[in-house]
């Protein structure tokens, strides 16, 4: 878990820093450490996190990945019970 929210941060860090490649690696890493976890609430709240973090990335470069992202990623807030 903390892995997998330390390559989360780092991919937002890299965002602010505008290093898209450094983005795209670390959200790589999230998402992988995210499927390692047991199916259930933290498991989905990662890889919901990791969506928003696809969408914030591709927001300028590629608005349709944009979209797709952060619509799964509301999807799957929502399944956890987290309100928007």
């Amino acid at each position: 878990v903390q892995l997998s929210e330390a390559a989360l941060n780092s991919a937002r860090a890299y965002l602010q820093n505008g290093d898209l490649d450094e983005v795209k690696v670390s959200l790589d890493e999230a998402a992988r450490l995210a499927d390692t976890l047991e199916e259930g609430g933290l498991r989905s709240r990662l890889e919901a996190e990791v969506g928003l973090a696809v969408a914030e990335a591709y927001a300028s470069s590629d608005p349709q990945k944009a979209i797709i992202a952060a619509r799964k990623s509301v999807s799957a807030f929502e399944a956890v019970g987290v309100q928007h």
